[in-house]
């Protein structure tokens, strides 16, 4: 499946100009075309700019764009839904949240959760979350 990432990183080696030349002409710095190439969703401005530049398929990049901007919007409202849940505090010895995570129809639900894909690694705080949630469905707030 195309997606933004992979689309815009083609499109900037199927033009053959460097990154320094295009970011010129589009108005921008280097590094932040860089990060864009890697991925970033760029400004609407710079979006137009680079449909312009690189000749793009204007709806095939804002169809895209429109889905990268709703993942990112996604990925934030999980990290903020985490950093709220991380407030919970239950005591729960860290053995028995690992334990949890090893079997991997938990850990692949909670990186569904996350929004996270399958490669992507949770860090411990992610995971005394998400247990913490389970346990106040399961037991109750204490």
């Amino acid at each position: 499946m195309e997606n933004w990432s992979r689309f815009i990183s083609e499109a900037l080696e199927r033009d053959g100009r460097t990154l320094q030349e295009i970011a010129a002409r589009i108005g921008v710095h280097e590094s932040y075309l860089s990060r864009i190439k890697r991925g970033a969703v760029p400004s609407r401005a710079v979006l137009e700019a680079l449909i312009h530049e690189l000749d793009l398929d204007p709806q095939r990049a804002r169809s895209l764009y429109e889905e990268a901007l709703k993942e990112r919007e996604r990925a934030s409202l999980a990290r903020k839904r985490m950093a709220s849940l991380s407030l919970i505090k239950l005591g729960t010895p860290r053995e028995e949240v690992e334990r949890f995570f090893r079997d991997p129809r938990h850990y692949q639900a909670a990186l569904t959760l996350l929004g996270k894909s399958r490669g992507e690694e949770l860090t411990p705080e992610e995971k005394e979350a998400l247990y913490a949630i389970l346990k106040v469905l399961k037991e109750g707030i204490p």
